[in-house]
């Protein structure tokens, strides 16, 4: 079963109603994706969602009015959302974790 239907399932049971950010990262042992954590809020990259049309305030006041909604469209074919700040950081993380094995190699050591 795909990780999508789980957590659905999982977040039916609870009877929770309205918006959640759900955050997986991907196991790079496995490459199964694997949960970090719900919270029962709009995700932070809810601007780069609205500046691509899907607009989740407003879908928010949809629901409270109990409107039947049609599902969302997948971002549009070339359209990446990204965040330079956490990728920069991101990319820093990767670098810095590969200077020790690196030093090692140079030393001849493993």
């Amino acid at each position: 079963m795909p990780l999508s239907e789980e957590l659905s399932g999982l977040i039916a049971e609870t009877g929770f109603e309205g918006f959640m950010t759900v955050q997986t990262v991907m196991d790079q042992r496995d490459g199964v994706p694997r949960l970090m954590e719900i919270n029962p809020r709009i995700g932070n990259r809810m601007w780069q969602r609205l500046a691509v049309g899907i607009n989740e305030p407003i879908l928010m006041v949809e629901v409270a009015r109990g409107a039947e909604l049609t599902p969302l469209p997948s971002l549009p074919d070339g359209i990446h959302i990204v965040d330079p700040i956490y990728d920069i950081r991101h990319l820093a993380d990767l670098l810095i974790r590969a200077i020790p094995h690196r030093v090692l190699r140079l030393a001849g050591r493993k």
